[in-house]
């Protein structure tokens, strides 16, 4: 892999200039390119309003690069309709015409005939000859249209895709440009427990402040939609900023947002009475930090989380996770300056609003069934101020770890060529106690019994010792090793029909990915209390036949982990065909039971795979006291009865045999 080497930049005279300008010396020059220089002389125009006039070349590269993202969104992402694209790019251009040939430049790259067209508006409107060559069009192609001219009628027309609609229908979604119906609108408002706040304003490329242009306020049957612009010309300014005040202090009103401190920003701007909007808000939940810092503990709750999809950084993919199909976003870039609205841009603004409404309300419906409360999840949100943590290392490490669990889920539903969404539930209460550990699992008494050979489980690495005496209790289980990774528990969980035994923080990590009934939080600290504990718990039924009954031969099949046989399926072998294959004098092939035996090689012959007999590991002075093995028909370890098989029944499992849920402390 060739790595791209950072160009060194020399030390810039301007650069020290500025640097002591600033009283600052500690500056890198090696590191500086052009990138971040351009991102910080940005940051200080904004922050001193340098008139654009005195930063010349800043504002041309602004404009540039403004020319080459819309072309990108257009022709790329597809995500910009004709008309706004025209009426952004004429706007760029009347503010500078330096930035004419650019586009021509850029466009060439896409389609020649649009490229001619904006090469005559360009002689056309504004005066000015471009030095390019442009390709001849075929007599065929009209100058006006290529294949990308069509994009938003062939959008229209194919099939189309399943977007979240809006619930109210078109004849709720009210048009306000007048101050009476303004304050009605208000008045209506007042009268709410919940409402879902959005603004939109139109896409900026120079230094200009941006003014908001449309507030979308939802509530539960109805949409407002306020024309900024019209009732900005209409009210004394000072009065509509205090309505705005009044709204956003009202504690009685929940206000729900997504990413809404940018937009309370540009408010405390535009109107002078909403300069402290920021710190006087009360009662606002932003779902944008729901989003990225309550919700990857929380993914129960969503509806489409199971296929290992990364969570997405937008309202979209908030709504599409939640309710389970996304936002119709091609709107997003349009004019909002522009009037009258069309009906596609009235309705993306509605629903932009009132998903927030169907967010919440999904999240209320939800939350109960899994031991939580709405409001608790969102509380550290109610007074508009986003939480931060300088714990990014364990925030990295957690995310790391959600990553790695839901590709173990994924790889299940390939492998399953599943389609279905996994009902991943679980308790929201942290677990410190034996009690709490049980809190969110169904009730003992409504556990039937599960015979020991019936009863499947997976172990973590903290949990080997149980792991052991669970195997020896005749119990398919599953252990972890050191080297693999807690998401391999989810995976055997879902692919395996497994529950799921651990401790420790690693519970609250790995029980958003199973249901609940799947997952159990161990308290107990010696293997044979957690034995009792958890048989105790899941109401198991372990008999003495059930002691020993499965192999215990550790396979080495991966170099990373060893493999449990976990088979209970013997051959039986008397002491006479034992003693002879130890001797090697016999020819013969001999049926016992459902098998055939090949007496030469010891090789078990019948089973899904012609198994050997590990003979090597039996000692010669056994067979003599032994009067019947039991060959593994899967790894070909041989066992026999002992004394180890009394000591243990009298021994360490003695209060494990016959144990019911009557007689459980747990």
């Amino acid at each position: 892999m060739h790595h791209r080497q950072k160009k060194e930049v020399p030390a810039d005279p301007g650069i020290s200039c500025l640097c002591s300008i600033s009283r600052s010396s500690r500056i890198q020059h090696e590191k500086v390119n052009q990138k971040s220089f351009t991102k910080l002389a940005n940051r200080l125009v904004k922050k001193y309003d340098i008139p654009q006039a005195a930063i010349p070349n800043l504002t041309s590269k602004r404009s540039t690069a403004f020319i080459r993202h819309l072309v990108h969104r257009r022709f790329n992402l597809k995500d910009i309709q004709l008309q706004d694209f025209d009426d952004m790019v004429k706007d760029v251009l009347k503010e500078d015409h330096a930035t004419a040939n650019d586009l021509i430049q850029t466009l060439l790259e896409y389609s020649v005939p649009e490229a001619k067209k904006w090469v005559d508006y360009i002689f056309e409107e504004l005066g000015l000859i471009i030095s390019v060559n442009l390709p001849e069009l075929s007599p065929d192609v009209p100058a006006n249209n290529d294949e990308w001219a069509d994009w938003d009628a062939e959008c229209s027309s194919s099939t189309p895709v399943p977007y979240y609609t809006l619930k109210p229908p078109v004849d709720q979604v009210i048009w306000i440009d007048t101050p009476e119906a303004c304050r009605e609108c208000f008045h209506r408002i007042e009268q709410e427990r919940l409402v879902g706040l959005d603004a939109e304003w139109k896409v900026v490329f120079d230094y200009a402040p941006p003014r908001v242009a449309l507030l979308q306020v939802a509530i539960t049957d109805q949409v407002f939609l306020l024309d900024m612009i019209a009732l900005c010309d209409a009210f004394q300014k000072q009065d509509l900023g205090f309505l705005l005040m009044n709204l956003m202090q009202n504690e009685s009103i929940i206000k729900l947002g997504y990413g809404f401190d940018a937009d309370m920003k540009v408010l405390s701007k535009q109107f002078q009475a909403c300069k402290s909007i920021t710190d006087e808000v009360k009662n606002l939940i932003d779902f944008d930090y729901f989003h990225h810092s309550v919700l990857p503990n929380h993914l129960y709750l969503c509806c489409n989380h199971h296929n290992g999809m990364p969570i997405k950084s937008s309202l979209n993919g908030l709504v599409e996770m939640i309710l389970g199909q996304p936002l119709d976003k091609r709107e997003q870039f349009s004019n909002w300056e522009r009037r009258p609205l069309n009906q596609s841009q009235l309705v993306y603004a509605a629903l932009d609003a009132y998903c927030l409404l169907e967010l919440f309300w999904s999240l209320e419906e939800q939350a109960p069934n899994f031991g939580a409360d709405v409001l608790e999840l969102l509380k550290p949100l109610k007074q508009g101020v986003k939480a931060k943590s300088n714990k990014s290392g364990r925030r990295k490490k957690a995310k790391a770890q959600r990553s790695r669990i839901q590709g173990a889920i994924s790889s299940y539903l390939q492998d399953q060529e599943a389609s279905a969404s996994i009902d991943a539930i679980a308790g929201d209460a942290k677990c410190s106690t034996k009690e709490e550990s049980l809190c969110s699992l169904p009730a003992r008494s409504s556990i039937p019994v599960t015979p020991a050979s019936q009863f499947r489980v997976v172990v973590d690495t903290m949990l080997q010792g149980l792991g052991k005496h669970m195997r020896q209790c005749g119990v398919d289980c599953a252990v972890l090793d050191n080297k693999q990774d807690h998401a391999e528990c989810v995976r055997l969980s879902l692919k395996e029909d497994r529950v799921i035994l651990t401790r420790g923080k690693v519970f609250d990590q790995l029980r958003q990915y199973v249901p609940k009934e799947r997952i159990y939080k161990v308290v107990e600290e010696k293997p044979i209390k957690q034995l009792q504990e958890v048989f105790g718990f899941f109401n198991v039924d372990v008999e003495e036949s059930d002691i020993f009954s499965l192999c215990q031969h550790v396979i080495r099949k991966h170099e990373m982990y060893l493999q449990i046989c976990n088979n209970g399926d013997f051959i039986e072998v008397p002491t006479e065909f034992m003693v002879t294959m130890l001797d090697g004098n016999s020819r013969d092939v001999v049926t016992l039971g459902n098998y055939r035996l090949d007496m030469t090689s010891g090789t078990i012959l019948g089973a899904s795979a012609n198994v050997r007999l590990q003979l090597d590991h039996v000692p010669r002075e056994v067979p003599p006291r032994v009067c019947l093995f039991y060959g593994c028909v899967s790894c070909g370890k041989i066992y026999w009865d002992g004394s180890h098989l009394g000591r243990a029944v009298s021994g360490k499992f003695r209060d494990i045999l016959g144990m019911r849920v009557t007689q459980s402390q747990y």
